[in-house]
């Protein structure tokens, strides 16, 4: 579990954990409520480590959103990103976003990626950057992501 992410669960309150978490450069939280504590509180921190999806949202959370039969493994909700992607544009740190495409759980064609990839890159600010985890077993996914998003930024100009 991350640091903040931690702290919060364990009901310590934000000026005991502050000490704590602050002394990194960076903040690194699956879930926007600790980016914007750092940005309320001043934290000297360089720059956020943004995960789209609140992996580490409690169990009673995941059963009151979606009942009481939950799937193994870690959950990718589709109304994550949207919140984080609010948040990211709002602190003026740079921002490193990742599980931009869900650990490949919510993906099933490549329209669905390239969609990933144009949320995420309109979503986010000129000084942030996308994080992407790829397996090169399924194909050259280091090639097909960076085009992909060599073109997609290009129309963006």
């Amino acid at each position: 579990m991350d640091t903040a992410d931690a702290f919060l669960h364990r009901g310590i309150s934000h000026g005991e954990a502050e000490p704590c978490v602050a002394r990194r450069t960076e903040c690194f939280s699956r879930h926007e409520r600790h980016l914007r504590l750092a940005e309320d509180r001043g934290w000297d921190i360089d720059y956020y480590m943004c995960c789209l999806y609140y992996l580490t949202r409690p169990r009673d959370e995941y059963r009151k959103i979606l009942g009481k039969d939950l799937p193994l493994g870690e959950i990718y909700l589709p109304s994550d990103p949207p919140r984080m992607f609010q948040v990211v544009r709002a602190v003026r740190k740079p921002c490193l976003v990742y599980k931009v495409l869900a650990a490949g759980r919510r993906i099933n064609t490549p329209a669905e990626i390239r969609t990933c990839f144009e949320t995420a890159l309109t979503s986010i600010k000129p000084t942030d950057a996308l994080i992407v985890g790829m397996f090169q077993q399924f194909g050259d996914q280091v090639a097909e992501n960076t085009a992909l998003v060599r073109e997609l930024c290009a129309r963006r100009r």
